[in-house]
């Protein structure tokens, strides 16, 4: 497994500030992280600022102020191209219910995602968690809306939203189910149980999700500092920080694409812990992930102490 060293990593955090206040304002840019380097489209052992922007550039094009440096006080500096989009998109019915299947706000026409994974809080209710703009998706969505599975329909109602948070550290919801239907607490095909959640988490984890495109196994390359892109139920782009960058390990299924929000990245281990909350992503490239610690910091501090 690969890694970068606090130090490297607290010296690479200094540069990117750096980088950041003189290159923030320029409309290309759309974030900035610290994480590998990347080779080829490949991550690589070095530790990099990296550079997210719409499109690159030749330097005999750019004004002088909007040229990056190769490198900041010895930080390399990485521009790499980023397309990341909401994912979101249809599957079938399932008794009982589980991780990694379709799930609908039936309020919201076209709106679907994966349930994450059917967890309990310490009131002993048991909730689907998914992301914010799968469950609620509006701007004048409200607590106790139906939520369906795998479609809207009478006969397939499930749940009623009980909680949702977007902000820029992250973008998730609760469902308290409605027991017309079992509840399996595993997430389909990759995680019979979850061990708790990662409190620390780390560049080099290898990690696995399942969602209703299925199986992706991946590396946490990058926690991405800043980042904006394009939502539909706002006229701003979104802007997100303190997220976790993914890509595909050569070799692996990386099966990311629209419907996946909502899907729950674990440690791809024999006893695997819940690490983040997917939400983005570039289709069956990268993806996007809120750190768990913070889905269950938000929904704790709101009332909602959740279990894995």
């Amino acid at each position: 497994m690969r890694g970068i060293s606090k130090s490297m990593m607290e010296k690479a955090h200094q540069a990117l500030k750096k980088l950041k206040a003189q290159h923030k304002d320029d409309p290309n840019i759309d974030g900035f992280s610290v994480g590998y380097k990347e080779r080829n489209g490949k991550p690589i052992n070095k530790c990099a600022v990296k550079v997210y922007v719409k499109q690159k550039f030749a330097k005999s094009v750019l004004q002088d102020h909007r040229i990056l440096p190769n490198d900041v006080d010895g930080i390399i500096v990485d521009v790499v191209v980023r397309d990341f989009q909401l994912h979101r998109n249809p599957n079938s019915k399932f008794d009982p219910l589980i991780g990694g299947i379709k799930i609908a706000n039936g309020n919201n026409d076209d709106v679907y995602g994966t349930i994450g994974a059917i967890i309990n809080t310490t009131s002993g209710d048991y909730y689907i968690l998914s992301n914010w703009h799968v469950l609620y998706g509006r701007a004048d969505a409200n607590d106790g809306e139906a939520v369906y599975q795998p479609r809207k329909g009478i006969l397939f109602e499930v749940a009623k939203t009980s909680i949702g948070i977007i902000n820029k550290t992250v973008d998730c919801a609760l469902a308290r189910t409605n027991n017309k239907r079992l509840i399996d607490q595993s997430i389909l095909e990759i995680a019979p149980a979850i061990y708790g959640f990662e409190k620390n988490i780390k560049t080099g984890t290898e990690v696995v999700k399942y969602g209703v495109n299925g199986k992706a196994i991946g590396e946490i390359v990058s926690v991405t500092k800043d980042h904006t892109f394009p939502v539909p139920w706002q006229d701003d782009p979104h802007e997100v920080e303190d997220q976790l960058e993914i890509t595909q390990i050569d070799g692996q299924p990386f099966n990311v694409d629209l419907g996946d929000s909502g899907s729950l990245w674990v440690t791809n281990e024999a006893n695997p812990k819940a690490v983040g909350l997917h939400f983005a992503g570039e289709t069956n490239k990268f993806a996007l992930a809120n750190p768990i610690y913070q889905v269950v910091d938000k929904l704790k501090n709101s009332g909602y102490e959740i279990q894995f």
